[in-house]
This record gives structure tokens, sequence and C-alpha cells, in this order.
């Protein structure tokens, strides 16, 4: 399996767990993604998403801020970071 699939499919277990409220699961999975890949916007918007379900604001603003700064112009991550408590 290439690292992009590996990556992918690992995101895709996130946002399985994120869907079902598993809050321990998801985090860990997105994380996973960004190790792999550190320009993976979307698993920093998915990861910071997971983080407001955990009322966690600072590492919520840190996700988005960093989806932003590896994709400028994102439209998830700059709207993400600007629905921010």
């Amino acid at each position: 399996m290439s690292d992009k699939n590996k990556v992918h499919e690992i995101f895709e277990q996130g946002v399985h767990a994120f869907v079902r409220n598993h809050t321990d699961e998801s985090p860990e999975r997105f994380s996973e993604g960004i190790a792999l890949n550190p320009e993976f916007a979307v698993a920093y918007v998915s990861r910071g998403a997971d983080c407001v379900k955990q009322e966690r604001v600072r590492e919520t603003i840190a996700d988005f801020s960093r989806a932003i700064e590896s994709r400028p112009g994102h439209g998830p991550g700059v709207s993400s970071a600007g629905a921010c408590p």
C-alpha cells in the first residue's frame, strides 16, 4: 500500500470514529495521518473539529491555524478558524 493510500485509509478511520463520537480514537487517527503527511490540511481541520467537541480551545485553534498554513486559502480551514470561540 502506498503512503498516500495509507494516509487516506487512516483518515477515513478517523472520520468514521468522529461520526460515531469515539473521541478517544478519532484524534489518534487524524494525528497518524498528519504524522505521515504533515501538509494534510483536511486532517488538521478534522482533528480541530474533534477538539471543538471536547472543548479543547487551544488545540482547536492550533489545528485550524496549521491547516491554513499548510494550504493558504483552504476553505474549511479558514471557515473553521473563524468559528472558533
